[in-house]
């Protein structure tokens, strides 16, 4: 047998699976199909967990205010959350969606028996659009598995831009069919005290946010909310565990982090946009914060080199 007349016999062999091509018909118009652009596409996106209620202490202005989307999903362990100005009861079986730029604060976690899962990625502005977000919404066990299968394919040593086109897809499929789920509803008594407090933190947050360049100071703070200076680092350290001059330097050295790796942006700049009043003090400070001067950790990352953790906020203040 010739390779020709091998060549024949394969293409009269009847394939698998194709009764429904019987159901494909041809078309008068070849130019306008199905889109996919509608739906949700995550990117550059980013799991991870967190096991210990301390990491959510609100330590910088980061930690309640985001440049990126962020799922929650409670795996073990409930709390509460302010968003919008209202308090939910954020515990398994429901998840969190947020939305870039939207204040919001976790507390009353419990200190053991505490997983929480973060899924934190980009959206094209139009697709963003399609989005609410806000309260928590009601998930069920057929949720979790879709979740697990995507951590699964994340977590894969063998990642390629097949799974992670895969993970982007699932999740995006998850976070689409939240918009069809019963929502979770706000607290409709909640505590005085914790409203206030949460109410504090948003107006802080949000004043520092706006005003990074200005090297924001304590006396800034205190006269935007209208309470005395003394007041002020008292209430804050008290609400939420660290002092009010640690969360301002955080903050600003968070926001370096963020943008250092932008080779249109000088040191020097990147120093003046969050809030350093001298590029020396911003390498002291940064140095001690990463470990390296901001000129060589962009060199770390341009090599494509792991980012490196930012040290504790105890460490920072030694």
């Amino acid at each position: 047998m010739n390779d020709t007349t091998a060549q024949v016999k394969h293409s009269s062999t009847t394939l698998p699976n194709a009764a429904w091509l019987d159901n494909v018909a041809d078309l008068p118009d070849h130019y306008h199909g199905f889109s996919w652009s509608p739906g949700v596409m995550p990117n550059n996106f980013l799991f991870f967990v967190r096991q210990d209620a301390a990491e959510m202490k609100p330590e910088s202005v980061s930690h309640c205010l985001h440049h990126r989307y962020e799922m929650v999903i409670p795996y073990e362990g409930a709390g509460q959350v302010y968003v919008e100005g209202k308090i939910y009861t954020l515990e398994p079986g429901s998840a969190l969606l947020l939305s870039p730029g939207t204040f919001h604060r976790y507390f009353d976690l419990p200190a053991e028996g505490f997983r929480w899962l973060f899924f934190t990625f980009e959206l094209d502005a139009n697709l963003g659009k399609k989005l609410a977000t806000g309260a928590p919404y009601i998930i069920d066990n057929d949720d979790y598995e879709r979740i697990a299968k995507s951590g699964e394919l994340y977590t894969s040593y063998e990642v390629n831009d097949s799974l992670i086109f895969e993970v982007g897809l699932q999740m995006g499929r998850i976070i689409q069919s939240l918009q069809k789920k019963s929502a979770v509803s706000a607290i409709e008594d909640p505590d005085d005290k914790a409203q206030g407090t949460c109410e504090l933190l948003n107006s802080i947050t949000t004043y520092v946010h706006q005003n990074m360049e200005q090297a924001v100071r304590i006396g800034d703070l205190a006269k935007h909310v209208g309470i005395s200076e003394s007041n002020l680092r008292k209430t804050f350290r008290d609400s939420f565990g660290c002092s009010l001059g640690s969360y301002l330097q955080r903050s600003r050295l968070t926001r370096s982090v963020e943008i250092i790796n932008r080779k249109d942006i000088s040191i020097s700049k990147i120093a003046r946009l969050c809030g350093f009043e001298s590029i020396f003090s911003f390498s002291q400070s940064f140095k001690k914060a990463i470990g390296m001067s901001p000129t060589a950790y962009r060199k770390h990352l341009t090599q494509k080199k792991p980012p490196i953790k930012m040290a504790l906020q105890n460490d920072l203040n030694r």
